[in-house]
């Protein structure tokens, strides 16, 4: 009988896996709908992403008759990394996590399906200092604004907009948005209040997803 394989290529916070599995078409077939019902599952009660992935989508795979050891690897890596990002401390990546985990899992989806997809980490925003931006304080108090988090891997992949009364965004073009590190990021909003007064918020983005979202009050 004829042999199917593809290759999975998964970045999921600090891990990178180049996943090669083999099988039958039907067994390929039944991987796929295993990880696309568990991400289904998680979206629903997304407390339980571990169990789920623990008692349910690994030992389904690893019942399957294919050669699927290096995905099961990776979904193991997966939620292992998980885990210990929530041990490691912050809640807001505790709180983040089934997120993750499921973007993670449709990466899967997408080479299952035969659309081939690298993904990026996904940034997590735990602190936006200061959380408003009010423009009656004076300016020598605000000239910046920190984000502190995780992953901020990729600068090319931030950007800043703009928001305005309509509920419509607008790119920033001029240079404001600076990564300092992987975990912290500046918006340099001195000298600017003639353009802020136009608009009601300030919003980040990493790669096309909403990071933090600070309101302009005046």
């Amino acid at each position: 009988m004829r042999k199917s394989c593809f290759f999975l290529l998964l970045l999921f916070l600090p891990l990178s896996f180049g996943i090669n599995a083999c099988g039958l078409p039907e067994e390929l077939d039944e991987a796929n709908k295993i990880v696309k019902d568990g991400i289904e599952k998680m979206k629903q009660e997304s407390e339980k992403w571990r169990e789920i992935m623990e008692f349910e989508m690994i030992p389904a795979i690893e019942s399957l008759d294919g050669h699927f050891e290096d995905l099961v690897f990776t979904l193991n890596a997966l939620k292992n990394s998980a885990i210990a990002d929530i041990e490691n401390g912050a809640q807001c990546v505790a709180d983040a996590i089934p997120q993750k985990v499921v973007r993670a899992l449709n990466d899967i989806v997408s080479n299952f399906d035969g659309r081939r997809r690298t993904s990026f980490v996904y940034p997590t925003a735990c602190t936006v200092n200061p959380g408003v931006v009010d423009l009656d304080v004076p300016q020598h108090l605000r000239r910046s604004m920190n984000i502190t988090g995780y992953d901020f891997v990729e600068a090319a992949e931030l950007d800043l907009w703009l928001l305005d009364t309509n509920g419509q965004t607008h790119i920033v073009r001029e240079p404001r948005l600076f990564k300092q590190t992987d975990y912290r990021l500046t918006v340099n909003i001195a000298d600017w209040d003639d353009t802020l007064e136009q608009y009601s918020a300030i919003i980040i983005t990493y790669g096309g997803e909403t990071l933090a979202t600070v309101a302009i009050l005046k």
